[in-house]
């Protein structure tokens, strides 16, 4: 079988674009485990650091 560049960087893509699609799921997994007051606790921090950073 001949792999022409085309196909190969095709292949390459697909394959970085699934490990970043991995990483964010499991991104998202790690945020949804968290529990409600550690949640609401690094809103609030980002969101003073928000504020303060406006004024």
């Amino acid at each position: 079988m001949i792999w022409t560049k085309n196909k190969k960087r095709e292949i390459i893509e697909d394959w970085i674009k699934n490990k970043k699609d991995e990483q964010e799921r499991k991104s998202i997994n790690k945020i949804k485990s968290l529990n409600t007051t550690l949640k609401a606790r690094i809103i609030l921090m980002h969101r003073t650091s928000f504020y303060k950073k406006k004024c």
